[in-house]
């Protein structure tokens, strides 16, 4: 499991990682826990040199700048990678429209049709 912060007050769920046995890599982008950088520049680091690509499976939630960072390694990798999107939402059944995102099949609803999405289907606005 791998977990990227701004700092170290701001990491969340290590614990409970550890606590289900998994190996748990930590990046802060101030460098005040774990290694230093952004998480996905640490990903990086490790398909190039521990993790097989052949086996990795890519899951992950965050803001929508490390989101579009990962469909770039994600399609260089050809990783799988199911993400789960951070909208506004404002009635969370899906009747006010408020949290659309657009995909390859047209808009879809992150509180009703997500919030995982396949990466490759979503399409960004440029």
């Amino acid at each position: 499991a791998m977990i990227g912060a701004n700092n170290i007050n701001s990491v969340l769920c290590e614990e409970d990682f550890k606590n289900l046995g998994c190996e748990v890599i930590v990046s802060t982008d101030d460098g005040t826990y774990g290694k230093k950088g952004m998480i996905t520049e640490i990903l990086l680091e490790l398909l190039t040199s521990h993790l097989s690509p052949l086996t990795s499976h890519i899951y992950a939630c965050g803001p929508r700048p490390m989101i579009k960072e990962l469909e770039g390694i994600s399609a260089q990798y050809k990783i799988p990678c199911q993400v789960s999107l951070e909208e506004w939402m404002a009635c969370g059944f899906g009747s006010c429209n408020g949290c659309n995102v657009q995909t390859k099949s047209g808009y879809k609803k992150v509180c009703s049709d997500g919030p995982v999405f396949n990466i490759g289907d979503l399409v960004w606005q440029r």
